[in-house]
């Protein structure tokens, strides 16, 4: 009697660890079993072709096959780039190209720039075979680290016919155990610095992650609540809530402690690059470092009573945009301009602040006209710094 009483007492809590464990077992068989499908959505690849192609050296066409070389530069290059968002080169180390047409006596090669250094361009030489494929493993590459930003491929030599550039792909290395477990402790172990909507939204995990906290966590959640109630079926009289309630309080909690390490981290980011500084310093330590001085340098030429301030920018509703007008508050300035306002919208003694480059933009210094497409203002230049912006306040008549 009392041994059955004991194991109807301890049922539930085993039952319940083993729901527990259970599930995190049965996450690690899901995402396994996702992960060596090579599904895009864990091993991702990046495949161009097409559209996806451009010419940027040599002449030729771009077409729905991929890009038709003519003829190369006059130093014999030909170099074909593709459309691409940043990539990790770890993530992307399995390489493969056609190009059709391809003699002997000419060379390919692969190029990429990485995102720490995006003018710098490295290059890896090609082999082909007779139809003009290959396949490159980058993995042992010293070169390919980082966040790559930028790729194609280089054709050197003289061309006697036409070649086509048909397709560039990346692909992730053959997935195994360890590399799993590498890609789901990174979510948990990797922290994202500051972003701009950290204030009030937490993205969940590193952007990069291949397997966000949040999914796995509600993942292990449904996998440990059906576990418990395969074992401890509701039609056999085992109808309390409280073991799936515990179990995603369970959830809750580790990814709750999660973001307080991940705010314990940006608390540390946020010391290092501030502690001890005064507003002026943060300003010139902080993401707006190279903004900062010449915005200051406007509002030093503006009146003491806050001002209409148009904003003109290539990218109106961009960073820069924005943060100048957050910078020169607290005069009314407007941002998501891209043309100049017209008489309805400004008026003489308004400010317009350029920030460059702004392709159209014209100022006669003699005239004192600005102008910008089919909108003109007599204007005067009160201050101006290359390769950032201009201030101009407008006037009255021509």
């Amino acid at each position: 009697m009392e041994i059955r009483s004991s194991i109807r007492l301890w049922r539930p809590v085993a039952s319940f660890l083993i729901a527990v464990f259970g599930g995190a077992l049965l996450v690690m068989l899901t995402l396994w079993l996702l992960y060596r499908s090579g599904d895009p959505l864990v091993a991702p690849h990046l495949m161009l072709t097409g559209a996806d192609l451009q010419l940027t050296a040599g002449a030729g066409e771009e077409t729905a096959e991929g890009v038709s070389i003519r003829q190369p530069e006059a130093n014999g290059v030909a170099i074909v780039q593709g459309a691409m968002r940043p990539l990790e080169a770890a993530q992307y180390c399995r390489l493969s190209w056609q190009v059709d047409g391809l003699k002997p006596d000419q060379q390919v090669g692969l190029i990429w720039s990485t995102a720490d250094n995006p003018r710098r361009i490295r290059e890896q030489a090609l082999s082909f075979d007779q139809d003009g494929e290959g396949r490159l493993d980058l993995h042992d590459e010293p070169k390919w680290t980082g966040q790559i930003v930028a790729i194609g491929l280089v054709i050197k030599g003289a061309l006697q016919e036409p070649i086509l550039v048909r397709s560039l792909t990346l692909q992730s290395p053959p997935p195994t155990f360890t590399m799993l477990l590498n890609a789901l402790t990174s979510g948990w172990t990797e922290a994202d610095g500051w972003t701009g909507r950290s204030i009030n939204f937490d993205d969940g995990g590193p952007r990069d992650a291949s397997f966000r906290p949040v999914v796995i966590t509600a993942l292990w959640a449904a996998l440990a609540g059906l576990l418990y109630a395969l074992l401890n079926p509701p039609w056999r009289g085992h109808r309390s809530l409280a073991p799936y309630a515990v179990i995603l309080v369970i959830g809750w909690l580790a990814l709750d402690l999660r973001w307080q390490w991940v705010l314990g981290q940006r608390l540390v980011q946020t010391q290092a690059l501030y502690a001890g500084l005064d507003d002026e310093a943060r300003q010139l330590a902080g993401p707006d470092r190279r903004l900062y001085p010449f915005v200051r340098e406007v509002r030093q030429r503006l009146p003491a009573k806050p001002a209409r301030i148009f904003i003109l920018s290539e990218d109106p509703n961009g960073y820069v945009s924005g943060r100048a007008r957050y910078h020169l508050l607290p005069h009314n300035a407007y941002a998501g301009l891209s043309v100049l306002p017209d008489a309805k919208q400004a008026h003489p003694g308004d400010y317009v602040l350029v920030l460059e480059p702004l392709p159209g933009l014209d100022y006669d210094r003699e005239r004192h006209l600005l102008s910008l497409k089919a909108v003109q203002w007599p204007a005067d230049l009160v201050y101006a710094e290359p390769g950032r912006g201009a201030l101009f306040l407008l006037r009255r008549g021509f």
